[in-house]
């Protein structure tokens, strides 16, 4: 495969967003929860990851996804104040592992619907870290809209897939729309060490920065 390089001013212009989200006020920017999960500098990533085991798929019998890892981080050519992010997905009964990828970025209010309610309730705020998945950095066609927050002790993440995702099976397989039922929505996810999302990182190789 082909090494790619997201531009991330580039995609979120593309997709129509302000390009102010870039160049954010400086309140804007104390909320913004994104350089507490990555280490410092370009180039490193942030881990998380969530394996269910064979207890909790029993207890809960219709969740279909028993691992997820995601990874966070800054790769060249990204804005300063947006993320790449890798989606990796074990679904049951399935061999191969769903691909996903795209950038985030912390937005105000991104908890919030047009009347003011919380769109994800178990989110311990209004304000979240907004991401949209993408087929490819010279496509506009967007692959889904999931929502990330830190928990408090910033250990952890929780990840709401927003209902469905298009994403790859494998690293170079065909892109599938799937949609996740209310058992399969929102995840837990742990900080891990980055060894861990070298397989998702691999799936989408970039330049580094």
């Amino acid at each position: 495969m082909a090494v790619l390089s997201i531009r991330s001013r580039e995609i979120l212009s593309s997709l129509g967003f302000a390009i102010c989200l870039l160049y954010p006020s400086p309140s804007f920017a104390e909320g913004d929860p994104l350089p507490h999960l990555e280490p410092s500098g370009p180039g490193r990533t942030a881990c998380f990851r969530r394996v269910y085991d064979g207890e909790h798929l029993r207890r809960h019998p219709e969740q279909a996804t028993v691992a997820v890892t995601l990874s966070l981080r800054r790769d060249k050519g990204d804005a300063i104040e947006s993320r790449t992010f890798r989606l990796a997905l074990q679904q049951k009964g399935c061999a191969q592992a769903l691909y996903g990828w795209g950038a985030c970025w912390w937005e105000a209010k991104a908890n919030l619907d047009s009347e003011g309610r919380r769109l994800v309730p178990a989110f311990r705020s209004d304000d979240a870290v907004r991401c949209m998945g993408i087929i490819s950095p010279e496509s506009a066609e967007e692959a889904g809209e999931p929502t990330l927050q830190p928990t408090p002790d910033w250990r952890a993440l929780l990840l709401d897939t927003r209902g469905s995702f298009t994403l790859r099976k494998e690293s170079e397989g065909a892109w599938d729309a799937v949609t996740f039922g209310p058992t399969n929505r929102l995840f837990r996810l742990d900080r891990v060490d980055a060894a861990q999302c070298r397989v998702v990182e691999a799936a989408f190789p970039l330049e580094r920065a």
